[in-house]
Order: C-alpha cells, then structure tokens, then sequence
C-alpha cells in the first residue's frame, strides 16, 4: 500500500512539473508580442 502511495504522488509530481512548465511556455512574452502584432 505504501509502494502504491509512493509511486502515485512521484506521478502527480511529474505531471504538476509537467503542467507548469507548460504554462511557462505558453506565458513566453516573445510568442505574446507576437499574437499582439498579428491582432
């Protein structure tokens, strides 16, 4: 049961790194001028 625990929270860990990096990249101020410059 433990192991099982274990293993679950490193792959909710991985996927919230996951998830926040990309985030960042979708937050990249060069990408957003250039939605900005297309609009």
């Amino acid at each position: 049961m433990i192991v099982v625990l274990g293993v679950v929270n490193l792959f909710l860990g991985a996927f919230m790194t996951y998830l926040y990096l990309t985030q960042v990249r979708n937050i990249d101020p060069r990408k957003d001028s250039k939605y900005k410059r297309k609009k």
